[in-house]
């Protein structure tokens, strides 16, 4: 049987799916929501899909969540544990907070979008809705709801997107009614929204003790700010998450609740091609979120500015799984590989060609440096795309069946891109060819 899916990116067998929902932590388990359109490979009639893991890797798809009723399509939301035992339910009862999107059904027709909750008793496997509104919709169409508690001040926090580039933020003290405490703009942003805050490092990786609320919006672009319980301040421009900024394939990320370790972990919708008109879109490969702090000229003022950038580093359940296979390089220039997920980390000491080749000797992928421009190239069928690197020094590679996720400069600069006829062939051998100044030494490892 053809393989079309990767096999660490989490993928439906069949379908279409879209952003990440519910990402929330229990009893040793990490579970995945996600909109879900079972019965075709383009967008349409959305559900939550379900799946779960125990080391964010290996993911075990479940039945259905939650269907399309007479409120809507079931659209974006989130989860986290009732850890203070509110609304009636027991402490180990998962809280959901989604959008029911109204006039998108036949039933719904003359209904808006609506914020609602539900419940779940058995740790996820079945959702409750209970119907209930907890908030008066500022806009038609709002949606996209991110919940947390906030400790200095008491209360449960909830994010939304409201319409064109503006948000509001909402406080509750019972997890069932929401008062907006603020309604802010932040140019450039759209839907999808988070709100979380991050430890800060310096240059040197290290922890500075200090740390930073990062607003975050579905596009990847992120405000670096202060949050005080009620109104979030932005103090510098927005970034952009991965390198190919508003246009990057990765969308709709959303961070885990109740991570047993504090951490801050994030996955997106990696938008990819649809393959042999079977499954469209994956799940990135989880991150770990920090911010690195470091000091820029300032035109506008003199000297020197501060700039937090976004850090996205693999999650120890991660690393802890690379198996060292073996390095190719000028004097080993081929390596067999098994058909699973690699990872390659090589410094970048002059051009060189990468070529990737299946069992019949086809070169399915080439990654090629070219160091006059700083740039990479992934050449594979007749096509090509191309990141720019700028003057790092090395970088991490994983590639998974077609999806490479990129990463270099201290994880501070992250890239995914889709070699879609990828999933339809195994790779057996890497080969290593040098150009002009020679190869570096590739260390290469599996997953």
């Amino acid at each position: 049987m053809e393989r079309v899916t990767p096999f660490l990116h989490f993928a439906s067998k069949t379908g279409w799916i879209n952003d990440p929902n519910g990402l929330v932590y229990h009893d040793g388990q990490y579970e995945l929501y996600y909109q879900h359109n079972p019965g075709g490979y383009v967008w349409n009639d959305m559900h939550w899909g379900h799946a779960v893991s125990t080391d964010l890797l290996h993911w075990q798809d479940l039945p259905m969540a939650m269907e399309p009723d007479e409120t809507g399509m079931m659209y974006s939301g989130c989860a986290l544990m009732n850890t203070r035992g509110m609304l009636g339910l027991p402490k180990s009862a998962i809280i959901y907070y989604y959008t029911a999107a109204g006039h998108m059904t036949e039933l719904s027709r003359n209904r808006g979008y609506e914020i609602l909750w539900a419940y779940s008793l058995d740790g996820g496997r079945t959702i409750t809705k209970t119907g209930e509104k907890v908030l008066e919709a500022p806009a038609w169409e709002n949606r996209d709801p991110a919940v947390f508690y906030h400790e200095p001040t008491h209360a449960y926090i909830l994010v939304i997107w409201v319409e064109k580039n503006d948000f509001a933020i909402y406080r509750s003290e019972d997890m069932r009614h929401f008062t907006m405490s603020q309604r802010l703009t932040l140019q450039g942003g759209y839907e999808c929204p988070d709100l979380f805050c991050l430890p800060v490092r310096n240059m040197e990786g290290k922890p500075t003790g200090e740390s930073k609320w990062v607003f975050w919006n579905g596009d990847s672009s992120y405000f670096v700010g202060s949050f005080d319980g009620y109104q979030f301040t932005p103090e510098q421009f927005p970034r952009y998450a991965y390198t190919d900024g508003k246009m990057a394939i990765p969308y709709a990320a959303q961070t885990w609740s109740d991570d047993p370790k504090g951490r801050i972990l994030q996955t997106a919708w990696v938008r990819t091609e649809n393959v042999a008109a079977k499954s469209t879109g994956v799940m990135s490969i989880p991150r770990e979120l920090s911010l690195v702090c470091g000091e820029i000229p300032d035109p506008h003022l003199g000297g020197v500015s501060r700039m937090y950038t976004l850090k996205m580093d693999l999650p120890e359940e991660v690393t802890s799984q690379l198996k060292p296979l073996g390095t190719v390089s000028a004097d080993s220039p081929s390596l067999t590989v098994p058909d699973q997920v690699l990872s390659l980390d090589f410094a970048l000491e002059g051009s060189f060609d990468l070529q990737m080749k299946d069992e019949t000797g086809e070169v399915l992928l080439m990654i090629r440096y070219l160091p006059d421009t700083g740039s990479m190239l992934f050449y594979y069928r007749g096509a090509g795309k191309i990141i720019p690197v700028g003057q790092t020094r090395s970088v991490n590679l994983l590639y998974d069946r077609g999806i490479i996720e990129a990463s270099w400069d201290n994880s501070c600069c992250t890239h995914i891109t889709d070699i879609p006829q990828n999933r339809l062939c195994a790779v057996h051998s890497l080969t290593l060819t040098a150009v002009k100044d020679g190869a570096p030494r590739i260390e290469v490892s599996v997953l």
